[in-house]
């Protein structure tokens, strides 16, 4: 969409439904006189008893946190790749968040200095380690052939790692993940002395082969690969599979014995002792087939539950082998088939399913309200209910649950999932006991109904599940209802279910056709969407989310008015915020600028607030969420400020106001940023001259908290007097 569309849009798209009127809400006030300070006027409205911009914005950072830590649990079982995620689907040592679909964060992600430790610690070494290890010697790029999921990139790590030993030790050398080579330079690989590039089916004969994100043919990436890391001095290790044709820089993979994989992790979990107490020489025969056909990581799971139930004491080794032969998720429905199950267990494992990670009280909380719903259904109201700590114990007993001790003092218990099917028990449940559907829906309506914005987020994931049982009863039952009610955060829950639904392969075409038919709806239908692409959604797709946004705020009722609709906007800025990550950025600020220059005045102003906030980030060091003044190089930036300055001083827009004036002197402060601050005073004196006072009191005033000196002054005011 044209950037500079002019706000009568409407009239120019007869096709769409009539407007909705807009949701009362606090409308922004007309300023006061300018009351000669740096922070510009004087604010004023009702939004002035909101939170700060700064404390918004901290505030989204954590929810934000929180609703992706939940993210990779949902579909790990069906991709094989997401949650604790395996860079080659079957390998140990990377637990990095990616799906395994859509465009990654960032280039390259540099593995925790834990996950190097365990490469060093309890990767088998294999004769094809030895050999690429070797090979690294001579070459920068080396290819590691070989089939998915049998421990390519533990073999490649650890050959990584042997390759550096002699120059560092292991403490001392990072190693990271290549997700693709589009974008990247020698800066990115110098984050680490080696990497490894899943490359998928990567065959020079059909340059669109694979499943990895790239461009150019594969001939020209290996030679561009080499070029980069030898002028970053590091390594790279390519893992192809058996359709990569030339055997040029090639080692084959030689898979690990699953065998030492499974005692190494066995010793790993501190249990040495269990191999030879619970005799496991006697039942090597049924090890090979349990670990049969499994990669590392599977491997490494398998050790680490074997060693936790029989710690437990309550099975022998032959009755834990025999449980582990099944399929996970038929375990799963095992708990459901059963005769005189216990319900309050069963429904301990769907709460902690869907809550996973809170504190213990929380779940066994929810589990026994549950169980209330589900007696209520059975018309058993009287039947006195179990007590919490009585069946505690109990209902721990599950493979991949445990309770670990609070983090701090103070924060209580908490339930902990390994990475299983544990987390998808409420589709399990929804397919093996249909009685419970309905206390199921009911339940997670009041989960997502509580306070805790934890639980709440928590529950709209688990809704997601549902989803893939079937998404018309969800939408239904779920998104049609929370997407028109316009108390506060309804609208987020939507867009939590989706956004963790959309990461399920088979869900993604039915979320995108929903997002399609509610941005081209009524008002209220595109607020919902703009609220929705505010997530993982609009990161994969950046142009149609940045398209959602603009629409939204062009035919909104109030779109032509000098005060605008500030709820709508906040809306929109809050979801401009959220897809703003590094590999996003400069596409987000782009957009930002055309708005910011565009005659819309709704646009302009969603641009001042936006810009605010992204100036307002907090620092948090993740290399996803950069600082604005990494695109200071930018030719939006200058106009970008100039117009949250202006807009600032036309609507009065509470505390933003100030805060773009606090946030100008901190980049005046900085000599990196000179040559922003430069245009910025320039583009001042040429296009908004009402702005030269607030910019002059600034001055005096930076100069006297000694941001600047008095030639930078000088040189500053100067600026301003130019025509």
């Amino acid at each position: 969409m044209d950037a500079e569309r002019a706000p009568d849009a409407r009239s120019q798209e007869p096709d769409l439904p009539p407007e909705e009127p807009p949701e009362e809400s606090p409308q922004e006030t007309a300023p006061g006189e300018d009351s000669g300070t740096p922070d510009g006027p004087a604010p004023g409205g009702e939004e002035d008893a909101e939170p700060s911009i700064r404390e918004r914005t901290e505030q989204s950072e954590r929810r934000r946190r929180f609703r992706r830590e939940g993210l990779p649990q949902l579909w790990a079982d069906i991709s094989g790749k997401g949650g604790n995620a395996n860079v080659s689907g079957g390998d140990q040592t990377i637990n990095q968040f990616y799906d395994g679909s859509g465009p990654a964060p960032r280039p390259v992600s540099v593995l925790p200095p834990a996950r190097v430790r365990d490469v060093e610690r309890y990767t088998v070494c294999t004769s094809s380690s030895t050999r690429l290890a070797a090979r690294l010697a001579r070459d920068p790029v080396v290819l590691l052939r070989g089939r998915p999921e049998t421990g390519r990139a533990s073999a490649a790590y650890r050959a990584l790692l042997d390759w550096s030993a002699p120059v560092r030790g292991p403490e001392d050398t990072p190693l990271g993940m290549l997700r693709t080579e589009e974008g990247l330079t020698a800066g990115d690989l110098s984050e680490a002395k080696g990497f490894v590039f899943d490359a998928g089916d990567f065959n020079p004969g059909d340059s669109s082969a694979g499943d990895a994100p790239r461009t150019s043919a594969p001939g020209s990436v290996i030679d561009r690969l080499q070029v980069l890391a030898e002028e970053a001095k590091c390594r790279i290790v390519i893992l192809v599979t058996e359709k990569y044709e030339r055997d040029v820089l090639v080692v084959e993979h030689e898979p690990a014995d699953a065998m030492e994989v499974f005692r190494r992790w066995l010793a790993a979990d501190g249990s040495p002792g269990l191999w030879t107490e619970h005799r496991f020489g006697e039942h090597l025969s049924a090890l090979p087939d349990l670990l049969a056909g499994h990669g590392p990581a599977r491997v490494r799971e398998y050790a680490l539950e074997i060693a936790a139930r029989l710690r437990d004491g309550r099975r022998s080794l032959p009755e834990v082998l025999g449980t582990l032969r099944l399929d996970p998720r038929e375990r799963l429905r095992q708990e459901f088939r059963r005769e005189n199950a216990d319900e309050t267990r069963q429904c301990f494992l769907i709460s902690a399913g869907v809550l996973h990670g809170l504190s213990e009280a929380e779940i066994s909380g929810s589990a026994l309200r549950l169980a209330e719903l589900v007696r209520e259904v059975e018309n058993d109201k009287d039947r006195r209910g179990p007590r919490v700590w009585g069946y505690l114990h109990t209902w721990l007993n599950r493979d991949g649950l445990s309770c670990h001790p609070p983090a701090a003092p103070g924060e209580g218990h908490r339930v902990l999932l390994r990475q299983d099917p544990t987390a998808q028990i409420l589709s399990v449940a929804w397919e093996e006991a249909p009685v419970l559907r309905g206390p199921l829906y009911a339940w997670l309506h009041e989960l997502t109904g509580r306070p805790d914005e934890r639980i709440a987020i928590r529950a709209a994931q688990g809704v997601a599940h549902l989803a893939a049982c079937d998404f018309r009863n969800v939408r239904e039952n779920f998104l049609d209802g929370w997407s028109k009610d316009g108390a506060k955060g309804k609208r987020d829950l939507v867009k939590y279910t989706l956004e963790a639904a959309a990461l399920n392969p088979a869900l993604a075409p039915l979320v995108h056709e929903l997002l399609d038919a509610w941005s081209t709806g009524n008002l209220s239908k595109r607020t919902t969407a703009t609220v929705v692409y505010g997530s993982e959604i609009g990161v994969r797709a950046v142009s149609r989310a940045l398209e959602v946004f603009r629409r939204t705020i062009l035919l909104s009722p109030a779109a032509g008015q000098s005060t605008g609709n500030w709820p709508l906007h906040l809306t929109v800025t809050a979801s401009v915020a959220e897809i703003y990550t590094s590999t996003t950025a400069e596409r987000v600020l782009a957009e930002l600028g055309a708005w910011a220059r565009s005659g819309s005045p709704g646009l302009r102003r969603t641009a001042a607030f936006a810009f605010v906030w992204l100036a307002c980030l907090p620092s948090s060091g993740d290399p996803d969420r950069p600082p604005l003044t990494g695109y200071r190089h930018m030719p939006e930036l200058p106009e970008l400020w100039c117009n949250a300055l202006a807009w600032g001083r036309l609507t009065g827009s509470g505390s933003a106001v100030p805060e773009v004036w606090r946030l100008l002197g901190q980049w005046a402060g900085r000599p990196e940023c000179d040559p922003v601050v430069d245009q910025i005073f320039r583009t001042t004196a040429a296009r908004h001259p009402d702005l030269r006072m607030p910019l002059r009191f600034s001055l005096r005033a930076w100069h006297g908290w000694e941001l600047i000196t008095a030639d930078r002054r000088a040189a500053l005011d100067g600026l301003l007097s130019r025509r």
